[in-house]
């Protein structure tokens, strides 16, 4: 008898919540992928649901509680339901490149992903991946290596485009404090507040508060956390502790580690040495070099994400 493994546990606790949370509606399991299932013809990859499950439940006691999974797997359900027309189709250039976003995550999305198909990413620092992401109402759905093959582009001059949008966002900045004690914080539900440390528009409004260089954390998709490298030690600290703890106790958990904004366009992963590369308009500097992880793709590129 075959070990059941993870992932197809998982799976099966969600199929479970599936059938009783919308009777109406067939989901099947992926005979291809384990991390998968079937709705009408499409596949639906659980990865981000995998990985808000295991960053949110650590303890024994909690996974053994299906209040949480069966929350965050409606809401992940309700947006593939209520997702606009046409989503499950492949995007030409010309349709996606208004929709076309660069998205900030953590490492462990990117391996969940590529159980699937290879998520073109770049690396930044231990913990954040850059990846790219169509942005629908309700909905996200990432950019796969298919993807760019039918664009004929590379992830590079993609995320070009991707920058160029995510500068059009607004930018509402609160600032806490006085110098050299603010903390300026972003807080948004477009999903796109840590992201945009790497807008030109964001960094600039952050530099006038602040100054150059300052210092970045983004604990959480929605939201971004800044302060000035003038700032006392005391401050850092209760800065650090407070990533730290809203890493833990919010959605889509991104990372405690600090960054920092050498400059306009620069960004520094921790503890870095000189190792520079650079990506659309953005510098980054890290402790060792950076590289697109390859390997084939999965079998179908038609995958949803909430």
């Amino acid at each position: 008898m075959s070990k059941v493994s993870a992932t197809q546990k998982f799976r099966e606790q969600v199929l479970a919540i599936l059938r009783e949370e919308f009777p109406g509606k067939t989901f099947t399991p992926d005979p291809e992928n384990e991390g998968s299932l079937k709705h009408e013809g499409f596949t639906l990859s659980l990865a981000n649901l995998w990985s808000q499950y295991q960053q949110e439940l650590r303890s024994e006691e909690a996974q053994e509680n299906n209040e949480a999974l069966r929350s965050s797997t409606k809401h992940f359900v309700r947006a593939v339901l209520n997702a606009p027309a046409g989503i499950g189709k492949r995007q030409s250039w010309a349709e996606a490149a208004s929709k076309l976003y660069p998205f900030i995550v953590n490492m462990v999305t990117v391996r969940n992903l590529e159980r699937n198909a290879v998520c073109p990413h770049f690396q930044i620092g231990g913990e954040l991946a850059l990846t790219l992401v169509l942005d629908f109402p309700d909905c996200i759905k990432y950019v796969l290596e298919p993807d760019l093959k039918d664009w004929n582009i590379s992830f590079e001059a993609a995320l070009t485009g991707a920058l160029q949008n995510l500068d059009k966002l607004p930018v509402k900045l609160q600032t806490v404090g006085k110098p050299p004690n603010e903390v300026v914080c972003l807080s948004t539900f477009d999903g796109y507040a840590g992201t945009r440390i790497l807008a030109p528009g964001a960094q600039r409004e952050i530099g006038k508060v602040l100054g150059f260089p300052f210092y970045f954390g983004i604990p959480n998709r929605d939201f971004l956390c800044c302060w000035s490298n003038r700032a006392p030690g005391e401050l850092k600290l209760r800065v650090r502790m407070q990533l730290a703890k809203d890493r833990q106790s919010k959605d889509h958990a991104i990372s405690e580690h600090v960054y920092q904004v050498r400059a306009p366009g620069q960004l520094v992963a921790q503890d870095p040495k000189e190792t520079i590369r650079f990506l659309g308009n953005i510098t980054f500097i890290f402790k060792s070099e950076m590289k697109f992880r390859q390997r084939k793709p999965g079998s179908d590129p038609r995958r949803f994400q909430s």
